[in-house]
Formats: structure tokens, sequence, C-alpha cells
């Protein structure tokens, strides 16, 4: 089954595919981290954007793909570069597709994060 209209099937179930426990300590003490990774949250549209470029470039989006919203039971972007780089995943839905401790931590585009 594609659930993307861009690459190939090697994803599994999120809930089976990571750990969602934003407490749990691997075994050298640590919690596992992203560096330098925004994500953007508007709560009031439920909507996510986590992007993976530099902070301080602005990179514009060549490619969308959307990912097939039955599949995924939502709307999932991925948007590439020129160059077939990933640079973000919108995600719609989001509170019910990425973890709360992750839209928590979000910077806010609504008026209520302001």
């Amino acid at each position: 089954m594609e659930h993307c209209a861009y690459g190939n099937d090697d994803t599994q179930d999120y809930a089976t595919a990571t750990d969602t426990d934003p407490n749990k300590i691997d075994a050298k003490g640590a919690r596992p981290t992203v560096a330098n990774v925004r994500v953007t949250y508007d709560k009031t549209a439920n909507a996510a954007y986590v992007y993976f470029t530099d902070p301080e470039v602005r990179v514009k989006v060549a490619h969308m793909y959307p990912c097939d919203p039955v599949d995924v039971d939502g709307m999932i972007n991925l948007d590439f570069d020129d160059q077939g780089r990933l640079i973000g995943i919108e995600v719609l839905a989001a509170s019910s597709k990425l973890p709360g401790y992750l839209l928590e931590s979000a910077e806010r585009l609504d008026a209520d994060g302001a």
C-alpha cells in the first residue's frame, strides 16, 4: 500500500514506529532530541509545519507531494526544493498526527499562541 505519492512504502504505523513518551531516557541517560528543527503550529487551523532547512536561509518549495488522505487518515504534504531535497512537512489535523509535546513546544502562529 502506498501512503504518499512520492517514494515507496517503507513506513510503519506511527504508534509502532516511534516511542511517543517524551520522558523516556535512553541507555546513555539522555532523552531523544532533534537539534535545529523548527516546528510551527496553528491551533485554530490545527495545522503544523516541520522545517528541515537552515532557519536563517529561506528556501522555496519547488514540488509538493500530497500523501493519500485516505491511507494516512488526514492530509500530509511533503515539500521538496528544486534539487529534490525534503525541506518540510505540512501536517493538517496535526493534533491527531503529531505527539502533543511537539505541538506544545512548537512556535505558535495563532492568536492563542501570540
